[in-house]
């Protein structure tokens, strides 16, 4: 199922980077993600923000891969000033038990590794909320069923208009829409998973009806 409507906005599909701070990893893991991403997910985040009787600017928000910070400016720009992404390990505050409290985990993780897997391990084990900018490849793999499958719960997807997929922007200019421009050679869109906070069927229908070129 995909609608999408003249103004060209995200398809919501059923199914279905930045770099982990204070740790050694490939130095192509640091871009930094573009505002439309996060302006594509506000809509989601200010749903779950009413269901727990939370304005935007209270609602908490956990990054945990960090790259130059730009996930905290571009959030606040939308309205959500409780967001938590700082310069920390990541897997060492699993380890440690120091997650900070959060409300919906939101992250656009490193390429790298198995950092896919170890994300979707920790959210799988997770009853909060998460929604995870990855490629489309990775509900292909083995690994995500196996880490999803623990929750019982499917995600939805998040598709960018086809035209105008997300260009990442590669650190070392002032400016975050100053950088060079780039993109991954694959589409990456959102996976979104609700917890409790809003029925999975709910959300998608809203989308629709809100959304449908019909409407």
């Amino acid at each position: 199922m995909a609608r999408s409507n003249r103004e060209k906005v995200p398809s919501l599909q059923g199914a279905a980077g930045s770099a982990p701070a204070a740790a050694d990893v490939d130095a192509s893991d640091h871009c930094e993600t573009p505002f439309q991403a996060y302006k594509d997910i506000e809509p989601f985040l200010f749903r779950i923000a009413m269901s727990l009787k939370k304005t935007k600017a209270s609602l908490k928000i956990y990054d945990p891969y960090f790259c130059e910070g730009s996930a905290k400016e571009h959030l606040k720009r939308l309205g959500f000033e409780s967001v938590h992404n700082v310069n920390e390990d990541f897997y060492e505050n699993i380890k440690k038990n120091t997650i900070p409290e959060y409300d919906v985990l939101l992250t656009n993780p490193p390429y790298s590794s198995d950092h896919f897997k170890r994300i979707l391990n920790f959210c799988g084990a997770s009853e909060k909320p998460f929604f995870l900018l990855l490629p489309n490849f990775v509900c292909r793999k083995t690994y995500y069923a196996n880490e999803i499958t623990s929750r019982k719960k499917e995600p939805l997807f998040l598709i960018p208009d086809e035209l105008k997929p997300y260009r990442y922007w590669a650190p070392g200019r002032k400016g975050f829409e100053e950088r060079a421009k780039g993109t991954t050679p694959f589409i990456t869109f959102w996976y979104l998973e609700f917890g409790d906070a809003i029925d999975k069927n709910e959300i998608r229908g809203w989308w629709l009806k809100k959304y449908s070129p019909h409407s």
